[in-house]
């Protein structure tokens, strides 16, 4: 599901790098009127995790509640399961920051749809570690049986996070076949400069070569994976650009490393909304 929303779109292009604060701010100036997206399923196949996985039900894993499909039949294999534990939970990384203003949720419709009732969905900026958890903000407690043909839940709010949660509060197992999340992207598009003569590093580095380091920080903005970038300082125009480096982030444990470099500058994406 997509909310379209027919309005004029004005953004402006600009780089502003502080002297003092070490910030590098870009913001994009385009203009012109069309369809905008206004509200996306922004979870669809986005990295899933749950309480435990069922040894015997290698099909039902965390991330089929965000593969896109509905099916509420189990022996399908599009949704998930987890065993019969106290407290239980799944969750979702969007994998950026979105305004979330909603849910929809989808259940097992062969049997056993009462494992979707009586749950919290929490939205946070932050990975919650444990549940209950305090992170964040909740967008909606859900007391009823979700409906064989699924239900829109609107959060009581719009919710700023990049973490969705969904919460039982219970000894017992949960099922989830489809959620689909919908919000709109965030993104400030400033850069902290790290520090001089060294590079961050993680297991998946892009290198190009751009026009400045400007270049190097609109290539990272269009990527919501890159979490940081690397130039070479000493790079100018009239040697053919600077060589860039985009520190991308695919994974849920966020590792970066710094080492030292001589001649490098790295940036790291402020990714609050």
């Amino acid at each position: 599901m997509t909310h379209l929303v027919a309005k004029p779109f004005f953004t402006h292009l600009c780089l502003d790098i502080h002297r003092y604060t070490q910030v590098m701010l870009f913001c994009v100036y385009l203009y012109f009127f069309s369809a905008v997206h206004a509200s996306e399923n922004v979870a669809l196949r986005k990295p899933a995790r749950h309480i435990t996985n069922v040894e015997n039900m290698p099909y039902a894993t965390a991330d089929k509640a965000v593969d896109g499909n509905t099916d509420g039949y189990f022996f399908n294999h599009s949704c998930t399961q987890s065993n019969e534990k106290s407290n239980t939970w799944w969750k979702v990384d969007l994998m950026g920051f979105y305004n979330i203003t909603s849910v929809q949720l989808f259940t097992r419709t062969d049997c056993c749809s009462d494992r979707l009732q009586n749950f919290e969905v929490r939205v946070s900026r932050t990975d919650p570690k444990a549940f209950p958890s305090g992170d964040g903000q909740q967008c909606v407690y859900y007391r009823n049986q979700v409906p064989l043909t699924g239900t829109l839940l609107n959060c009581t709010r719009p919710i700023t996070g990049r973490f969705v949660s969904v919460f039982k509060p219970a000894y017992d197992e949960l099922t989830i076949c489809e959620i689909f999340v919908f919000g709109t992207k965030l993104d400030t598009g400033t850069y902290e400069l790290v520090k001089d003569n060294s590079r961050l590093n993680s297991s998946l580095v892009t290198s190009l070569t751009t026009a400045s380091t400007f270049g190097c920080g609109v290539m990272c903005l269009s990527d919501v994976t890159c979490a940081a970038f690397n130039v070479m300082a000493s790079g100018t125009r009239s040697q053919g650009g600077v060589t860039c480096e985009l520190v991308c982030v695919t994974k849920w444990v966020t590792t970066m490393t710094l080492q030292a470099k001589s001649g490098w500058r790295a940036y790291k994406r402020l990714l609050e909304g």
